[in-house]
């Protein structure tokens, strides 16, 4: 083989990485080999500086560079038969179109395997987008029931209490003050109608029946406390309510998280603290909402065993990366505090 033509094999080293610049000096190294010594390179070296690089850009350059390289190996071919004056017996011309179809069959077995190469990385790429697309979905359908069972805790936990609290109430004041007991019984009517609604919404949801026609309304948030707070103080705990600023905006999620605080730490109050008054304060400023419920009770109104109602403010809390504090006071009654960020941290 020609110091050429083994110059041109050191470029092998770059047929994965540069197959059409190995191609076109093998071709170069071939042409120049033909052109000035009149004969072309018969031994097994001169055929892989042919074949090899054939194989390079069909197996690793992208479709467009492989046409480029075959047609620069085709005008090689060409012009190495032009100048080949060793051609000349019936064997060496049977020989040639042999060498030819090896030419032509390495690039398309080239080809061939990059085809095959790109389909398998594609199978294992589309295969592990669809894994990961179900773990997907699968988390965030576990999240949706999770937070979705915990609106049916509370929806239930807190209009249960009044309800309850209520109807005893009114079977109280039925006989001495029937004016009371019948404001009662209209408290239990709403605060059940408005637990439907509630209930409805969330089942439409787990339903996910967008062709049922139900109208949902939206979910509960500051503009809804005076009314809880009104609610609470029908059954027997007079609640004072402040909003600071009175007009605030929350982004949704944190408007139903305040809300649904609210409202648990004051049916904590209802069942467990045995208290006259409480306290609602909730402060909105520019990075975060502080919300703060105290009652005059006996201190004692921690969750009772297997209770997940002051576990769930814990949760929603930590959910946007804030922080709570829940318990009693040195000098009597007890307190829920919460702090929600209103840019969830990533």
């Amino acid at each position: 083989m020609s110091l050429l033509l083994l110059a041109a094999t050191v470029s092998f080293l770059w047929r994965r990485s540069r197959p059409l610049m190995v191609v076109a000096l093998a071709m170069a190294a071939v042409t120049f080999q033909a052109v000035y010594s009149g004969r072309a390179a018969e031994d097994p070296g001169g055929f892989a500086v042919f074949l090899i690089p054939l194989y390079a850009v069909g197996a690793y350059a992208p479709l467009r560079q492989a046409f480029v390289g075959g047609a620069l190996a085709t005008t090689a071919g060409i012009v190495h038969g032009f100048y080949d004056t060793s051609t000349s017996t019936q064997a060496d011309i049977w020989a040639n179109a042999f060498f030819w179809l090896m030419s032509v069959a390495a690039w398309l077995i080239g080809v061939a395997v990059h085809r095959h190469r790109d389909a398998t990385a594609l199978a294992v790429a589309m295969a592990r987008a669809e894994a990961t697309r179900d773990a997907e979905a699968a988390a965030a359908v576990a999240a949706e029931r999770a937070r979705i069972a915990r609106e049916l805790h509370d929806i239930v936990s807190h209009t249960l209490s009044v309800m309850v609290v209520q109807a005893d109430a009114g079977e109280l004041f039925t006989d001495t003050d029937p004016e009371r007991a019948r404001g009662a019984f209209d408290t239990i009517g709403r605060t059940g109608r408005q637990a439907l609604d509630d209930m409805r919404r969330l089942l439409a949801i787990l339903r996910a029946d967008e062709r049922s026609g139900a109208e949902l309304g939206p979910p509960p948030g500051l503009r809804d406390l005076p009314a809880l707070a009104s609610a609470v103080s029908a059954s027997g705990v007079e609640v004072h309510l402040q909003i600071h600023p009175n007009d605030a905006a929350l982004p949704e999620a944190q408007d139903l998280s305040v809300f649904r605080i609210v409202q648990e730490a004051l049916t904590n109050t209802l069942k467990h603290a045995a208290a006259r008054t409480a306290k609602v304060d909730v402060a909105v400023a520019d990075d975060a909402v502080t919300v703060s419920v105290t009652d005059d009770g006996r201190g004692g109104g921690d969750v009772r065993p297997g209770g997940h109602g002051l576990v769930s403010i814990r949760e929603r809390v930590a959910m946007f990366g804030g922080h709570a504090h829940i318990g009693a006071e040195p000098d009597g009654g007890y307190r829920v505090e919460a702090r929600l960020p209103l840019t969830v941290p990533a």
